[in-house]
């Protein structure tokens, strides 16, 4: 390789963002199926080429990043027991990748935000495996295991805004994102979730499949629920329920190409829970 490694930055950060896709769409799937095994073969292949980049251009934090959750899924490529929480670090992993990817130095010591989420990845693979919990009981993102809904219901919450709500439930940080976006260049106030809170007054709700159960076990109405997955199955089981689903929009999806029941003048005109 000619040149210095900054010459390579550029090149590297557009590869890598395609990766990222990749990853992005993989993890999806896990959240649906946890034992995917094309899904997990190809999050791994993605980490992989990522860490090999990352380690010809002396992209210190990247590397150590992307060699440790390459680590955690060849454990789960191996067919090993599933640590608890695994699926909510590697979307920590992921997300702190997008923000590695707007600043590479190479050469440069990892950020101590580099360091903590790979010590998170290594010390999923020195606790005690799940035995038998499905997938979607694991912690999200540190908020534990949806609860059950409580004897009692929580009180109404009063929520006199102009704007039509909307409701955002995703593991992911960056889908919530975008989500959010679409939604409030619809017209929405948007109120996002990386777990099922208590029911609240809204228009739309976006909800990851992963999630359903706890929601409907909630009391959210599923008149106001639309499911969020990249599984065909888990849409097909949703639209079985009778409730609408599709893939999630990506970041450049246009507004006229989104579902058209997501245009707050075609939902329904009442939006208590």
């Amino acid at each position: 390789m000619t040149g210095t490694p900054h010459d390579f930055v550029p090149l590297f950060a557009e590869e890598a963002r395609m990766q990222l896709d990749a990853l992005d769409a993989a993890l999806h799937r896990l959240e649906d199926d946890a034992h995917d095994e094309p899904a997990i073969r190809a999050a791994f292949q993605a980490a992989h080429s990522i860490k090999g980049g990352a380690a010809m251009l002396d992209l210190r934090g990247t590397g150590q990043l992307m060699g440790a959750f390459e680590d955690l899924l060849a454990h789960l490529r191996a067919g090993r027991p599933h640590p608890p929480g695994w699926l909510s670090a590697a979307f920590g992993a992921r997300d702190r990748l997008i923000r590695q990817l707007d600043d590479l130095t190479p050469g440069a010591p990892p950020h101590p935000d580099d360091e903590a989420v790979t010590r998170t990845l290594r010390d999923l693979l020195r606790r005690p495996a799940e035995t038998g919990a499905p997938h979607a009981t694991q912690a999200v993102n540190g908020h534990g295991p949806t609860a059950p809904a409580p004897d009692t219901p929580p009180p109404p919450v009063p929520t006199p805004i102009a704007l039509p709500a909307a409701v955002v439930m995703d593991v992911s940080a960056l889908s919530r994102d975008v989500l959010a976006r679409h939604l409030r260049a619809l017209g929405y106030d948007v109120r996002t979730f990386d777990h099922v809170p208590s029911p609240l007054p809204a228009a739309l709700v976006l909800i990851s499949a992963v999630l359903l159960p706890g929601a409907l076990h909630a009391g959210w109405p599923a008149a106001s629920l639309h499911v969020l997955s990249e599984d065909p199955q888990a849409r097909a089981d949703a639209r079985a329920r009778g409730l609408p689903a599709s893939a999630r929009p990506a970041h450049d999806t246009s507004l006229t190409s989104l579902p058209g029941h997501w245009t707050p003048a075609q939902r329904p005109t009442t939006d208590a829970p």
